[in-house]
C-alpha cells in the first residue's frame, strides 16, 4: 500500500486512495457531522482562515466535552453534600433515639427530629396490637384489624414504601391533620428487625402537604434504616409500658 492510500475499508471493499477519499468527501460534506467520534483521533496542522477548520472543531467538541465533565462533577458533589447532610441529621436522631428513657419519650423524639430536621408536616410511631393497651401520650396505638380492614395496602407491608395517599389511608394515618396530609412515607417496624414469618410491632408514618414530596425528597434507605434501629430499640420500652 502507497503512503497516499487511506486505511478505510470494510470487510467486502478495497482500500481506498486519497482520490476516492476526496471525492466521497465532497459528495458527503457532513461525514464529520454524522462521525465526530473521528476528530479525536485526527492529527492536522492549523491552518488560518475564515472556515472553521478541522482543528478548531476539535477544539470546540473538547470544550463541550469538558462542560458536560464539570456539569456532573458539579452534580457529584452536590448529591455528596446532600448525602453528608442526611448523614449527619440521621446520626443526631438515631443517638436521640437511643437516649430516650421511655416510650412516651421516643415518640416525641421521633416527631420533633422528623418536623425539624426533615421537613414534614406529620410524622410519628403508631403502635400495633391485637387489643388497646390503653397507651397514651405520644405514642399512638392502631389495632391489628383496624390495620387490615382500613389500611389493606399496608398490612402485609415489609418495607418502606411512599407516594400519594387516598382519603381513608390519609383519615387512618394522620386523624388529626384531616386532608392536609396529601403524600406519606410508611415502614413496618418488626422487633429486633425480623420481617420474614411475623407482623409487624409499629408503623413509622411520615406526611407530606405536597402531594410529589415523597416521590423526590427522601429516598426510603433513610426510613429503612430508622426503621431498623427502633426494631432493635421498641422491645426494652415495650417491656416497660406492659
Amino acid at each position: 500500500m502507497k503512503d497516499t492510500d487511506i486505511a478505510l475499508q470494510s470487510e467486502n471493499e478495497p482500500a481506498m486512495d486519497e482520490r476516492q477519499v476526496q471525492e466521497y468527501l465532497s459528495k458527503h460534506t457532513d461525514f464529520f457531522q454524522r462521525n465526530q467520534d473521528l476528530l479525536y483521533e485526527l492529527k492536522l496542522p492549523h491552518r488560518t482562515g475564515k472556515a472553521i477548520s478541522l482543528v478548531e472543531r476539535q477544539v470546540s467538541l473538547l470544550r463541550d466535552r469538558t462542560r458536560e465533565g464539570e456539569k456532573k462533577l458539579s452534580e457529584l458533589v452536590s448529591v455528596a453534600r446532600d448525602n453528608e447532610t442526611l448523614f449527619e441529621k440521621t446520626r443526631t436522631l438515631t443517638l436521640a433515639l437511643l437516649d430516650a428513657g421511655s416510650l412516651d419519650e421516643l415518640s416525641q423524639v421521633l416527631e420533633d427530629g422528623f418536623r425539624e430536621d426533615f421537613h414534614t408536616d406529620a410524622g410519628g410511631l403508631i403502635l400495633l396490637a391485637d387489643a388497646d393497651t390503653g397507651t397514651s401520650g405520644n405514642t399512638r396505638v392502631m389495632l391489628h384489624e383496624t390495620l387490615e380492614n382500613d389500611l389493606p395496602r399496608f398490612a402485609e407491608l415489609r418495607e418502606a414504601t411512599g407516594g400519594a395517599l387516598r382519603e381513608a389511608e390519609i383519615d387512618a394515618l394522620f386523624p388529626l391533620h384531616e386532608r392536609r396530609i396529601q403524600s406519606a412515607m410508611v415502614a413496618p417496624v418488626f422487633l429486633h428487625g425480623a420481617a420474614e414469618g411475623s407482623r409487624p410491632r409499629a408503623l413509622l408514618a411520615l406526611g407530606s402537604a405536597d402531594r410529589g414530596y415523597f416521590h423526590d425528597r427522601l429516598g426510603t434507605s433513610f426510613l429503612e434504616y430508622i426503621r431498623e434501629v427502633l426494631g432493635r430499640i421498641l422491645v426494652d420500652h415495650l417491656s416497660d409500658a406492659e
